[in-house]
């Protein structure tokens, strides 16, 4: 019987560049293999499928994730974390939709868990830059989707209004992401100054014992994926870590 504790990741960006930081200090605090379940990916989104280069990925609503954590045992010890939801509403899907699939996805089983911490919307970091700053950045970073600017900040609002609604509910931790985890990129938090702090309030007060060095492969092992558009399917968990933690890659 697997006896390992689960840690459940949704995300998009933020999770995927910083998932070495996070996975470093779960178990440099705990001490202990973890059983990793992964849902992120950059340009990830909850209702919609997405691309990045040349790597396509399901909707992370239709993605495997959601089965594996049907067959975890969960109990005190599993944690959750849930980040990156600005995505959905770039590509044009409105907030009450956004809202609704986590609740489809999550609602029934999130109590399930020890812990849980929703990472909010960076929406203090977007109120530093001007809309001529903001506007660049969006071309930047998501040079195929037209969706209006004023749109994007008004449902962005919306949206970090029904989160805090959504974790009230769900006795859920809210965190407001620090303005001081970011640097000149408005959405992107600097993965040692955000992960650190996000692993200290999710586990606890809990000192690292020991440190413990561990990076994500270069070429995700991603369950369900395109590339190039050819459809790849691999057995999880795609990496398995020296201790006996393993990391599946939805």
């Amino acid at each position: 019987m697997d006896d390992r504790p689960t840690f459940l990741l949704i995300g998009a960006s933020n999770v995927t560049r910083g998932l070495g930081v996070l996975v470093e200090e779960v178990l440099a605090r705990s001490q202990t293999p973890w059983r990793f379940v992964v849902a992120a990916g950059h340009g990830r989104a909850l209702a919609v499928g997405s691309r990045f280069l040349f790597r396509g990925l399901p909707a992370l609503e239709q993605c495997g994730a959601w089965d594996e954590i049907s067959r975890c045992r969960l109990d005190s010890r599993s944690r959750l974390l849930v980040s990156d939801l600005g995505n959905d509403i770039v590509y044009g899907v409105a907030a009450g939709r956004v809202a609704e699939a986590l609740d489809r996805l999550l609602g029934s089983v999130a109590q399930r868990f020890g812990a849980g911490l929703v990472l909010g919307l960076p929406l203090k970091t977007l109120s530093r830059f001007s809309e001529r700053r903001l506007r660049w950045w969006k071309q930047v970073l998501f040079p195929l989707h037209r969706t209006p600017l004023s749109w994007i900040l008004r449902e962005s609002e919306k949206l970090d209004l029904l989160l805090r609604r959504w974790c009230e509910d769900r006795r859920l931790r809210y965190l407001v992401p620090r303005p001081e985890w970011y640097g000149r990129d408005p959405i992107h938090f600097q993965p040692a100054r955000g992960f650190c702090s996000i692993a200290e309030e999710i586990l606890g007060n809990q000192r690292p014992a020991a440190p413990v060095k561990w990076r994500p492969p270069l070429l995700i092992p991603w369950h369900c994926s395109t590339l190039g558009g050819w459809s790849r399917t691999r057995s999880q968990p795609g990496t398995r870590l020296e201790d006996g933690s393993t990391v599946s890659w939805y």
